[in-house]
């Protein structure tokens, strides 16, 4: 109920914007599986797949850019699906649903700009993540994952998200810049920071190195029957302070060792390396990525997977 009276409030702070501000709404929605790999068929584990949904409004010359509302919900499985008991080195059965609402601060005569995410849901059996990926194995022929009954209880999902972004334009078709972010809640602690590059022509701008859409800027003086072509590249590295769904989960699972032992089986320092093909027009836009992730657990074999988005303006 808390979580409803927050979204409520948020939405009145929207509309109120609303009502002052010269805004482009956009409806946005983005699907991220590790089906989508360039090596072919994906290999369905770890962090196996996310939905996003939200609706978004970006202003024009205002301090505050970018205000949106999403619901997220991700999945995480184990290496084999087919496993009821999950191996003491492996990833659990795990889900996310929450909502998260976002702000997105633009200082005047300041290049740099800062976005705030605010998560509040819900982990396990009430994610609902295990009845969806089961019916979406089904659709597409798939094997069906065995071991969603060994999920934990559904514990609440509370993050805080704080990003930082610089860019800086090269020439009119090349742009790079600096991204950094600090995240803490009740199950992730982190800090990440990575450079970015950009090569080519958009109708819009993103806000780089975070999950979900976010844009940043809207172009005016753009032809909107024209389309534009660029490609983003990315690359850094995030320390893991704290990541609750693994802790717990190898903890539990190696009570034989002591906590000193047990930290040894995580990696703190992760590289991070991602490519995204991006198709935009003045309405609307598309987004084909592909991340590259090793493994946190330290015994398992480095994970990729892709993302699809689209983006229109209302």
């Amino acid at each position: 109920m808390k979580g409803m009276r927050l979204l409520f409030l948020f939405f009145i702070l929207y509309g109120a914007l609303s009502v002052w501000a010269q805004v482009h709404t956009f409806l946005n929605v983005q699907v991220e599986n590790d089906y989508f790999n360039w090596r072919g068929k994906g290999t369905d584990r770890y962090y196996t797949g996310g939905n996003f949904f939200s609706v978004s409004r970006v202003q024009l010359n205002k301090t505050i850019g970018f205000l949106g509302a999403e619901l997220v919900q991700k999945a995480y499985t184990p290496s084999n699906l087919q496993e009821i008991n999950v191996a003491a080195m492996d990833y659990p059965y795990a889900g996310f649903l929450f909502l998260r609402g976002s702000l997105l601060l633009l200082p005047k005569e300041q290049d740099w700009s800062i976005l705030i995410r605010i998560s509040s849901g819900t982990s396990g059996p009430r994610s609902g993540v295990a009845a969806f990926q089961k019916r979406i194995h089904r659709w597409v022929g798939d094997e069906v994952p065995q071991g969603w009954g060994s999920m934990q209880g559904s514990i609440p999902y509370r993050q805080l998200e704080i990003s930082f972004s610089h860019p800086l334009s090269l020439t009119k078709f090349i742009s790079t810049g600096i991204f950094h972010q600090w995240e803490l809640g009740t199950f992730y602690n982190k800090l990440e920071g990575q450079g970015w590059l950009f090569i080519g022509r958009s109708a819009f701008k993103y806000f780089p190195g975070v999950d979900g859409v976010i844009q940043t800027a809207f172009l005016e003086n753009y032809d909107s029957k024209k389309f534009a072509m660029g490609i983003l590249f990315s690359a850094g590295f995030q320390h893991v302070l704290r990541d609750r769904l693994l802790e717990e989960s190898l903890y539990n699972r190696t009570k034989g060792s002591n906590i000193v032992e047990r930290d040894i089986f995580m990696k703190r320092f992760i590289p991070l390396v991602t490519a995204t093909i991006q198709i935009t027009r003045k309405d609307m836009g598309i987004r084909l990525s592909q991340y590259w992730r090793p493994s946190v657990v330290r015994l398992l074999p480095t994970h990729s997977y892709g993302a699809i988005g689209f983006s229109i303006c209302l």
